[in-house]
């Protein structure tokens, strides 16, 4: 796996997935990867889409 070039990850689960997600993210940054983990709980629809969009590219949201 050494030439595998780590990305940025973003990780949304529903709340009963939370213990199975925080491993998943713990591991891919152990693996080197950046990641953004939503541990906040969000709610589904546009408004969700739109706080998702500022957190990925907070300039080109504005």
């Amino acid at each position: 796996m050494s030439d595998v070039t780590p990305h940025g990850v973003f990780l949304s689960a529903a709340s009963q997935d939370a213990v199975a997600a925080r491993r998943i993210c713990e591991a891919l940054r152990a693996a080197g990867s950046e990641v953004w983990f939503d541990q906040r709980e969000l709610r589904g629809g546009e408004a969700w889409d739109q706080q998702i969009r500022r957190q990925i590219n907070p300039v080109s949201s504005e």
